[in-house]
């Protein structure tokens, strides 16, 4: 009986040894399983990382075009009322073309004035019209329109103001008034007027080359530049341009420190061979 039990425990020994086999290979088995539940969790992480940092960069992406989209339509919305005309004198000035102006003044303590006039020729009213000025040299700014003249402070390079409106047929008025120091003749400020106004085509864009002269008269002028110019020829050329102003300013300074400003625009034409001087200040608009 002994001897069989014997033979029982023996044959009872593989079984055991087999359940241990089979719990040592699932112990592996569960541990390599974990090993590739932590790489794929790691992997996942670094992926869902990923898609977070790929999102936000194509959102910063899109944002940016969609500012830049923003900008451009901003930049769309400067616009200028169709009917509205920039004039120097009565000659109309035309959209974005630059012109030279030669100014001739005679009192550098008064100074001297460039006038525009805003004219609206359309049947409707102007609305919400921003006029920027832009230039080199100190300035202020004269507005006058409906009867009432407003002197706007003291510009180092021009500035802007807004118009709220302006009714048909009405004219608008802008001085810019500079009073120039240690100028020698023939010296140069460029300046760029710009009318813009609400719901309307493009910017009223007008560039202005100026040449300062100080002379008592504008026939000392006329000689100083046949002078300079060294030959009729070139200063024909110089003066017969179609966009060639000539402005002369006559200002006088009171004693309670006022300025009067008298200027006037001429254009020099060529008339039967003989250069002549022409005013232009009361003439037509074009």
């Amino acid at each position: 009986m002994e001897k069989n039990k014997r033979r029982k425990d023996s044959q009872e020994l593989p079984d055991i040894n087999n359940e241990l086999s089979d719990h040592t290979k699932y112990a592996w088995l569960k541990n390599i399983l974990r090993k590739i539940f932590t790489i794929q969790t790691i992997g996942l992480i670094v992926a869902i990382i990923a898609t977070i940092i790929s999102y936000v960069q194509y959102r910063n992406e899109k944002m940016q075009v969609e500012a830049l989209k923003l900008e451009k339509l901003n930049d769309d919305k400067i616009k200028y009322h169709d009917d509205l005309v920039l004039r120097l004198g009565g000659y109309e000035l035309k959209n974005n073309e630059t012109y030279d102006i030669d100014v001739i003044y005679s009192n550098k303590d008064a100074g001297y004035a460039l006038t525009l006039q805003l004219y609206n020729g359309g049947k409707l009213n102007a609305n919400n019209i921003l006029i920027r000025f832009d230039g080199k040299r100190k300035s202020y700014i004269m507005k006058g329109y409906r009867s009432k003249n407003e002197f706007d402070f003291e510009k180092s390079g021009g500035g802007e103001f807004m118009v709220e409106y302006l009714y048909p047929q009405e004219v608008a008025t802008y001085g810019i008034i500079y009073f120039p120091n240690n100028v020698s003749q023939g010296d140069e400020d460029n300046c760029r007027f710009v009318c813009s106004c609400d719901d309307k085509a493009n910017p009223y864009v007008v560039y202005l080359n100026m040449r300062l002269f100080q002379f008592d008269s504008i026939e000392e002028y006329i000689s100083y530049i046949n002078l300079k110019s060294g030959s009729k020829e070139i200063a024909e050329r110089y003066w017969l341009d179609e966009n060639k102003f000539l402005l002369h300013c006559v200002s006088k300074l009171g004693e309670d420190k006022t300025v009067q400003l008298d200027g006037t625009v001429y254009k020099i034409i060529k008339n039967n061979g003989i250069l002549q001087l022409q005013s232009i200040s009361d003439k037509n608009l074009k």
